[in-house]
C-alpha cells in the first residue's frame, strides 16, 4: 500500500479511477482512505497503520470488495492474527478494519460495519481465542 501520508488527492484519484472503471472498492482501498481521511493517527503513526495493513490484513481480506465483506471474514482474520501475534497487535488490526468500515458506512459504501460484534459474540477478542 502506498503511504497515504496526508496525500488525500492521490487516494481520491485512485478511488475515482476504480469506481469509474466499474470496479468495487476493496477493503484495502477502504483502509487506505480511512488512514488518509478518517483515522485519528498522527502523521507519524500512519506508516504503522499502513505497515500493519499491508503485512497482515491485505493478505487475508484486502482483495475482498468492502460491500461483500462479512462478519465471518473479520472473525477469521482475527482468529488467525490472534494465534500469530500479541493480542494488542491483533486488536490494532481489528481497530483498523473497524475504522475503515465505519468510514465506509458514513460514505454509504456499505450499510453495516461487519467488524462490530454481533449479539452472539460476547466480544471479538473472546471469539478470536475460541476454537
Amino acid at each position: 500500500m502506498e503511504a497515504a501520508g496526508g496525500n488525500r488527492d492521490e487516494a481520491d484519484d485512485r478511488y475515482i479511477a476504480a469506481v469509474s472503471d466499474g470496479r468495487r472498492e476493496t477493503i484495502s482501498q477502504s483502509i487506505a482512505r480511512w488512514i488518509a481521511d478518517g483515522s485519528t493517527a498522527s502523521e507519524s503513526g500512519r506508516p504503522d497503520y499502513e505497515r500493519m495493513s499491508a503485512r497482515h490484513i491485505e493478505a487475508h481480506i484486502g482483495h475482498k470488495a468492502t460491500e461483500v465483506l462479512t462478519h465471518d471474514d473479520v472473525l477469521t482474520l482475527v482468529r488467525a492474527t490472534w494465534k500469530a501475534m500479541a493480542p494488542k497487535t491483533a486488536k490494532n488490526h481489528l481497530a483498523i478494519i473497524f475504522g475503515a468500515l465505519d468510514l465506509a458506512v458514513c460514505r454509504q459504501v456499505v450499510t453495516t460495519n461487519v467488524a462490530t460484534p454481533s449479539p452472539s459474540d460476547v466480544s471479538l477478542s473472546r471469539a478470536a481465542t475460541a476454537t
